[in-house]
């Protein structure tokens, strides 16, 4: 009987030690598993700037993602010759080349124009209204917008072309606005 038991001891022990090792090599970060190319510009239709932005980001180790963008948008009015919206993001990065996006944004909306302030007309959006005096104003958004991200991104780890598909919710004291974007861009 100690035999038997020293054997199952022994067994249960080399068992253990194979796969303690086998814990170790999976913990280590193998070459192909290491993002080479961290900066990435793209172009985004919809998303987070609502119409249309250029964006770079800087992706933190495999994971984190920092981002800001630029958008023009001409306006069609007397009063009023463009609005620019900045938008800015932080996002979590779940998987290896096709990931899960997760984060959290929001923009700046700027106009360029005449005298000029921003409204809040109940039951409607945010109306942009004039008092035309001839002085060039430029002014932001007074109104906080959050900016929830869940997508999918198809980011290879060694660069080059990468896209992405987002629902991109525009939150404020206004309400939810359903929103999603698209985007293509070339990281290196």
């Amino acid at each position: 009987m100690r035999y038997v038991l020293c054997h199952i001891v022994l067994l249960c022990a080399f068992a253990l030690g194979v796969l303690a090792q086998e814990a170790q090599k999976d913990s280590v970060p193998q070459a192909s598993e290491i993002r080479t190319a961290n900066n990435n510009f793209f172009l985004e239709a919809g998303g987070n700037a609502i119409a249309y932005s250029l964006n770079y980001e800087r992706i933190m180790g495999n994971h984190f993602v920092l981002r800001g963008g630029l958008s023009f948008l001409p306006v069609q009015s007397a009063e009023f010759r463009y609005l620019a919206i900045l938008p800015v993001s932080v996002s979590y990065l779940i998987g290896s080349t096709h990931y899960l996006e997760l984060g959290l944004g929001t923009m700046f909306a700027s106009y360029n124009g005449t005298e000029a302030r921003w409204q809040y007309n109940r039951g409607s959006a945010i109306d942009i209204s004039a008092e035309v005096t001839g002085t060039p104003k430029f002014a932001i958004s007074p109104f906080p917008i959050a900016i929830p991200i869940i997508g999918y991104r198809w980011h290879p780890l060694g660069g080059g072309l990468n896209a992405r598909i987002a629902f991109t919710p525009l939150v404020s004291f206004l309400g939810i606005l359903p929103f999603g974007g698209i985007s293509l861009g070339w990281s290196f």
